[in-house]
C-alpha cells in the first residue's frame, strides 16, 4: 500500500457511475465514502428541517446552494472515522465549493490525492439515467430533468477541472464498460498516485 490515507473526490456527469464506483473503492480501501446525494435523499426520507430545505430543489435537478453544502461535508469530514481517508461524490461542485475544502484541508495539515474525473458520453448518461428511472423511480432522473442536470453539471462543475489541473490533481477515466472494468481502471489510476505520494 501506499504512503498516506486515500483522500479523493469524483467528478462527472449526474449517471456516471460515481456513487457505484465510490461505495466499490470505499469497500476496497476501508474507507468512508461520502455521497452528498445520498446524505440529502436521508434528510428528505426523514422529513428534517434541512430534509424540507432541499427537497425541492433535489426534485427540479438544481443544485443545494454552496453554504450549505459546504456546511454540512465540512462538518461531516471532521469527524473521527474520516481522518483514515474519504471518498468525496458529489462535493465540490463548484469553485466556492473548491475553496472551502481546500481551505479545510490546508487547516487539518491534509491534502487530497486526486481528483477523478469519470469520462461518460452524454448519450450514455441518458440511457443510464433513463433505466435507473425505471429501476428505482428517483424524481430526479426524469427525461427533462436529466438534460436540465447533464447541462447544468457543465456549467456549474467542469471549471473545477482547470482549477485541480492547476494543482496536478485532475485525473481522468473512462466510464464506459461493465463496473469491475471501470473500477479496475480507477483502482490502477489511485494506487499508482499512492505510490509516488
Amino acid at each position: 500500500m501506499g504512503k498516506g490515507p486515500v483522500r479523493m473526490f469524483f467528478l462527472g456527469a449526474p449517471g456516471s457511475g460515481k456513487g457505484t464506483q465510490g461505495r466499490l473503492l470505499s469497500e476496497y480501501f476501508s474507507i468512508v465514502h461520502l455521497s452528498t446525494g445520498d446524505i440529502l435523499r436521508r434528510e428528505v426520507a426523514k422529513k428534517s428541517e434541512l430534509g424540507k430545505k432541499v427537497s425541492s430543489v433535489m426534485s427540479e435537478g438544481k443544485l443545494v446552494d454552496d453554504e450549505l453544502m459546504n456546511h454540512i461535508i465540512i462538518e461531516r469530514l471532521k469527524e473521527e472515522d474520516c481522518s483514515r481517508g474519504y471518498i468525496l461524490d458529489g462535493y465540490p461542485r463548484t469553485a466556492s465549493q473548491a475553496r472551502a475544502l481546500d481551505a479545510l484541508l490546508k487547516e487539518q495539515g491534509q491534502k487530497l490525492l486526486l481528483a477523478l474525473y469519470l469520462n461518460v458520453p452524454d448519450e450514455e448518461i441518458i440511457k443510464r439515467l433513463s433505466c435507473r428511472k425505471q429501476e428505482e423511480g428517483r424524481s430526479d432522473d426524469g427525461e427533462d430533468t436529466v438534460h436540465f442536470r447533464i447541462d447544468l453539471y457543465k456549467s456549474a462543475t467542469q471549471p473545477l477541472m482547470g482549477f485541480y489541473r492547476e494543482q496536478g490533481l485532475m485525473h481522468e477515466v473512462c466510464g464506459l464498460g461493465g463496473i469491475n472494468e471501470v473500477f479496475s481502471r480507477i483502482l490502477k489510476c489511485v494506487e499508482s498516485l499512492r505510490e509516488v505520494w
